[in-house]
């Protein structure tokens, strides 16, 4: 009798886990824009992918550099691939290079960008929304136009679990270069963008929302 209920306490904590572990992958790609709603004329994302090689510091694993061929980047793991990184650190799997899926986070010294690490993948299984190497995606709104660069403040998305405080803690400002000069301050875009020279460039655009939709949107809820 109680061999049977120790069974069905462990089936019940692995179905705790499993669903813990959905909303987990539901909210990564929420957060990448893969998954969004199509009723909020905002929505911002800051993305992108490249294939390196990620070397933790020795105190801490799920901190370190993405070395790529575009530099050297300060990196955090996400606990959703930090699973496999202590799994295979053994057999070395962590030294080896891959195509890792990742949030861009702007900082204002150089390297001017720091990744948190959500996934890797093959090169025969690129994601849909990261289709070749060095490839980011992000939407927000400009906050600064210049003739050599544009400012793109993104953040967070309002979810039901996240304060006012998370989205203020996560706003950042992504510097991009080569931008067409219908970018306007205020407006609301999306940009593809590659890394070249430290820096991202401009690929391709596309304006989401005028500055009179986009304004609002600076407040934080």
């Amino acid at each position: 009798m109680t061999s049977r209920l120790e069974q069905l306490l462990k089936k019940q904590e692995e179905l705790k886990a499993q669903i813990h572990q959905e909303k987990n992958k539901q909210k990564e790609k929420t957060e990448l824009g893969i998954v969004s709603d199509s009723r909020r004329p905002i929505f911002y994302r800051s993305s992108g992918l490249l294939f390196g090689k990620y070397l933790p510091s020795e105190n801490d694993l799920s901190q370190g550099i993405l070395m790529t061929d575009q530099g050297l980047f300060p990196t955090i793991v996400t606990e959703s691939i930090l699973k496999f990184f202590t799994r295979d650190s053994k057999n070395k799997t962590v030294k080896k290079k891959h195509h890792f899926v990742f949030y861009v986070r702007g900082l204002s010294e150089a390297p001017h960008y720091q990744f948190y690490l959500i996934s890797r993948s093959s090169k025969n299984n690129l994601p849909k929304l990261f289709s070749e190497n060095n490839t980011f995606l992000s939407q927000g709104i400009v906050t600064e136009r210049t003739t050599e660069r544009v400012i793109l403040r993104v953040q967070k998305n309002p979810l039901p679990d996240r304060t006012s405080q998370d989205i203020q803690d996560s706003i950042n400002y992504l510097e991009i270069r080569g931008c067409p000069g219908k970018v306007r301050t205020s407006q609301f875009w999306s940009f593809r963008s590659h890394l070249q020279d430290g820096f991202l460039h401009f690929q391709s655009g596309e304006l989401l929302a005028n500055a009179k939709t986009a304004k609002p949107y600076l407040k934080i809820p």
